[in-house]
Formats: structure tokens, sequence, C-alpha cells
């Protein structure tokens, strides 16, 4: 039947008018895109109308592309303490340090490195959001870690440079408030070093945490200290003489390790007598030697040293056989060597032993006093 408009119109003239706004849908999406996106640049002053998520979720800022809603609540930083305002001028940065949005007030070359570094570091890994903040608009940009260092490395410039920079630095860690106890112990002395053993093991420790005393409580220089199973153990290098004994102790903030352990320095080269009761003994043998005679005294060199001689342990007679009477005895080398004080006569030639328990000093030494 017609009408006076003509034919009555079909079901397939309805699908054919449905198809054409489709296509044309289409194209509109491919050729004019940004007529169904929004304007991704936010003004500050209308950051109130974003809808902010009630909790933060820690991995929101660790994968690129994030949008503005899955950022820490940004609404709650600005308006603590700072008002909407003065973002409104002047350029500001806003990122995330330790799960605090940190806001950070730059000047326009600052702004404009920032940006520029976001913009021609585009190949790599973008895993950090933050707001560069211009005058008042907002853009979000999610950065490499690379360049995230540069922003916080401005932020820490920026204070040290200005007591009034807006910049707020992430919190440092607490120490504990309980020490924890260390058990230290020494083995395997040697006039090269020993090893010290940590239980709980302690790793990063320098010679600076060790301190170490010759008998006489003077500091003996450690040279180097190092550790290969992560604190455990530690094996410190000293030059150390054999027969003396050490202390060692040790520090690190928030640790305690009890009290100084002694490093018991022996000797290998023994030579075999008879002790007082009759048995076999092991006596340490020493190298005695003398230099430096003059008509007030002389040097004696012991290897190896031995500390706590006087002047009882030595026997100095003249040429005719005769003893001569020792003034002094010192040492300032933890008995390496001692400064034997003595009226002597000039062109004049002495015999000097010396005794002690435990010890031989082999053959007696000459001092020949110059003219």
């Amino acid at each position: 039947m017609y009408n006076q408009w003509g034919r009555q119109p079909m079901r397939k003239d309805s699908w054919t008018l449905v198809l054409g706004i489709i296509i044309i849908g289409m194209m509109g999406y491919l050729f004019i895109p940004n007529f169904f996106k929004s304007d991704p640049t936010v003004p500050a002053t209308n950051l109130n109308d974003v809808n902010q998520p009630n909790t933060y979720d820690p991995n929101a800022l660790n994968s690129a592309g994030n949008p503005i809603q899955n950022s820490p609540s940004t609404n709650n930083i600005l308006n603590n303490g700072n008002s909407n305002n003065e973002l409104t001028t002047g350029y500001w940065i806003l990122f995330v340090s330790n799960g605090t949005v940190q806001q950070l007030s730059v000047n326009a070359q600052e702004y404009a490195l920032v940006q520029g570094l976001i913009e021609s570091d585009s190949k790599g890994i973008a895993k950090i959001t933050v707001f560069l903040i211009d005058n008042g608009q907002i853009h979000q940009f999610v950065i490499t870690n690379e360049t995230y260092s540069i922003i916080s490395n401005i932020a820490i410039i920026n204070t040290r440079s200005s007591n009034t920079s807006a910049y707020s630095s992430p919190p440092t860690a607490m120490l504990p408030t309980t020490a924890i106890s260390e058990t230290l112990t020494v083995s395997n002395p040697s006039t090269t070093g020993f090893t010290v053993a940590l239980n709980p093991g302690l790793n990063g420790l320098l010679a600076s945490n060790f301190t170490l005393l010759n008998s006489m409580g003077n500091p003996v220089t450690i040279t180097n200290v190092r550790t290969s199973d992560n604190g455990a153990t530690y094996a410190v290098s000293a030059v150390l003489s054999a027969g003396q004994t050490y202390t060692i102790t040790a520090t690190s903030t928030g640790y305690t390790f009890g009290t100084a352990q002694n490093v018991a320095v022996t000797s290998a080269d023994y030579t075999f007598g008879t002790s007082q009761a009759g048995g076999s003994s092991a006596a340490i043998k020493e190298t005695l030697t003398v230099s430096n005679p003059s008509t007030s005294g002389f040097t004696v060199a012991l290897n190896p040293a031995l500390n706590g001689l006087t002047t009882s342990n030595f026997t100095l007679v003249n040429s005719s056989g005769n003893p001569v009477t020792l003034t002094s005895a010192t040492t300032s080398g933890d008995g390496a060597s001692y400064t034997i004080t003595v009226a002597l006569s000039a062109g004049q030639t002495y015999t000097l032993t010396a005794a002690d328990a435990g010890y031989t000093f082999a053959t007696a030494q000459t001092v020949v006093v110059p003219q």
C-alpha cells in the first residue's frame, strides 16, 4: 500500500540506516580521536572533582599508564598543610617517596629540564607516576627509574640550598631501641693476624670497627679485615710479635660485643732444655742484637719480641769480667727493642747476656763503645 509520500518504509531500509550510522561513528573515531577523549590536563583548582579512592594500592605506581585515580590520594596531600591556591601559581612536581607524595617547588629552568627529560626518555621502561604542575595545570606522566632519580636529586639539592624548600625529605630509618648482642671469639693467632668469629654474623665491618691493643695498652694498627661468609668470620691482618698477648674489641652502632678478647701469639721456634723440676720443657729461642753503643748506654733488639724485661734480666760485664750496674732498661716497641742506660767508658768492650724463664738467648753479645 502506498501513501502520499511514496512507498511504505521497509525493514531493510532501517538496517541500512543503522549500518550507515555505525560506519560514520567508526570513521569519526579513527580520524577525529580527540572527539571521544578527554583532555589529560586538569586544572589544579578542580582537582577536588577527581574521584579519589579511599585506600592506596602500593602497586599502583609500578605499572605504566596508570590513570590519576590509581595514584595516592593527591587531594589529601595537597590539602594537608598546603592549600590548592598555592599550586595555581609557579611550577611544582608531585612524586612519591617511601609511599608518601612529596610536593617540590621548582623554578622554570628545572621544570623545563624535567619535562625535557621525560619527553626524551621515551624508550625506557616507565614505572613511576609523577605530576608536573605548570601555573595550576596538572600533567600526569609515568617515568623511568632514571628520570625519577634525577627528580629526587633535584629535591635533595634544593633542600640543601634553601631552608624554606617545599620538599619534605623521606623519613630516615629508625635504629633498633635494643642493641643486638654479638659474641666475639678469636682463633688462629699468628704474627700476621688472626680470625674473629661473630655470632650472629654481622656483615660490613671495617678495620675501624675493631680496636687492637698490646700488653701495654697501646693501639696496634690493623691493616685489613675481610669476610667471605657474610660477616660470620673476619680475617684480621696485623703485624704481631710472637710470644705476646693482645686484646681485641669491636664496636658498631646498634650492637654490643661483650668484653675484650685475648689474642695470644705463640712462637713455633723452640729449643728444648731441662726444667727446674728435672723434666723436659719447651723454651722459646730469642735472638739478641746490640746496636748504637755510646758512653751512656746502647740498644738491644729481641726477635721475637719479649715484653716485660727489666735490668735484672740483663747481665753486663766489662773486659775484665767484672759486672757493670745497669741504670734502666725500657722498651717502646712492645719488647721488640730495649734501651739500656748505663755508664760506659769510651774505647772499651763489654759483654751482654740475657735470661728469662722459658726463653733462651743464644750466645753473649759484644758491646763496643767507640772512642
